[in-house]
């Protein structure tokens, strides 16, 4: 029996905000470093800090809800806000009632964007002839935010 959300570690119980973050912060120029500075955020190690608290892999370190925001508020996180725009539903409504064509449309092309960063993530990976456990992951990672919506909108088309 999985435990509750609230006593699980917060990037168990929060992956998909961890994972888009991570997405967030691998697009933004200068990666961890940079952010560090931005966030006024001092010292030789700052970044290696915060690599530790977003890496959703690593539940040894966490980040405290002030650098979360920070996180978010410097990166101007518009994956990371995706998924928090989905907390408090479970399921986005693609009905006729919840969507006009166009929000349909706008969210096929925006899905349809993210599933080019797959497909060029996967074709860099096996560029080298053979893919690792970390390259599989990686791929995972950024496939696993996307499956909640796209699985809604396949429902829904289906109805």
């Amino acid at each position: 029996m999985e435990k509750p959300k609230s006593e699980q570690h917060v990037k168990v119980a929060h992956r998909p905000l961890f994972v888009a973050l991570r997405k967030d912060i691998r697009r933004h120029p200068g990666g961890y470093q940079a952010l560090a500075e931005e966030m006024g955020r001092p010292g030789a190690n700052a970044h290696v800090v915060l690599s530790s608290q977003f890496n959703p892999d690593d539940l040894t370190h966490a980040p405290t809800a002030k650098v979360l925001l920070d996180m978010i508020e410097t990166l101007r996180a518009g994956y990371a806000q995706n998924v928090l725009s989905g907390y408090g539903s479970d399921r986005v409504d693609f009905s006729e009632q919840g969507m006009t064509e166009t929000e349909r449309a706008t969210f096929c092309l925006r899905q349809i964007g993210e599933l080019a960063d797959v497909i060029r993530a996967k074709s860099e990976a096996v560029a080298d002839g053979r893919v690792d456990r970390r390259e599989h992951r990686e791929i995972a990672n950024l496939l696993r935010p996307l499956l909640p919506e796209l699985t809604a909108f396949c429902d829904a088309v289906e109805e």
